[in-house]
């Protein structure tokens, strides 16, 4: 289900995100500017601090939410918490790996730029991040527009488009399949070729 597959995701960013920071905390400790090690300039070491801090936050709600799966527990909106912080906590987690590397955050030779590409399709597949604020403010108060969706849903679910691309899918197996497109009477079966509509 997307939910159980939104814990993995964000496991994956948590893994992307803990890569960029170790990265670059060690270069921070290596790289030296002005005689002094970058780490113990205060922007740099900020920096840091607040991709330490995010990435545990993002860790624990990730836990959180493969723990109440793992009790069979509803998690729809665990999961979706997990999955919004954990992949905007790597994508800027990664940004700002490269800002510490400076100029060789770019170059292959560093992890970095790998990093900060692998990041971004967190924040998309198993629900964009925008469809991670509706899942969870839905769960903070429900509106009158939520039914109504739902509902609409179900009817699309329901519909001759749907029915009939699925007799479609059987008919490709050779199977036979009432549709309410072509049976000439209630519980005719009929042989279809693949075709889908709206109606």
């Amino acid at each position: 289900t997307l939910d159980a597959g939104r814990i993995g995701i964000a496991a994956q960013a948590l893994g992307i995100a803990q890569a960029a920071f170790e990265a670059a905390a060690e270069y921070a400790c290596d790289r030296k500017t002005f005689g002094r090690r970058i780490i113990d300039h205060q922007a740099i070491g900020f920096m840091l601090a607040d991709m330490e801090t995010e990435i545990m936050a993002a860790r624990m709600l990730t836990y959180r939410a493969a723990w109440m799966k793992s009790c069979g527990k509803r998690h729809s909106k665990e999961s979706a918490m997990a999955k919004l912080m954990a992949s905007e906590v790597a994508n800027k987690a990664a940004k700002n790996a490269i800002q510490v590397f400076g100029g060789n955050g770019y170059v292959t030779e560093y992890p970095v730029e790998r990093f900060y590409r692998d990041a971004k399709i967190t924040e998309i597949y198993e629900g964009t991040s925008e469809i991670q604020r509706v899942v969870i403010a839905a769960s903070i108060a429900p509106s009158d527009a939520w039914p109504q969706l739902a509902s609409r849903t179900q009817e699309l679910l329901d519909s001759r488009y749907v029915r009939c691309t699925a007799a479609s899918l059987q008919a490709r197996r050779g199977a036979k399949h009432v549709c309410p497109c072509r049976a000439r009477s209630p519980g005719q079966e009929v042989s279809l070729l693949p075709h889908a509509h709206w109606r």
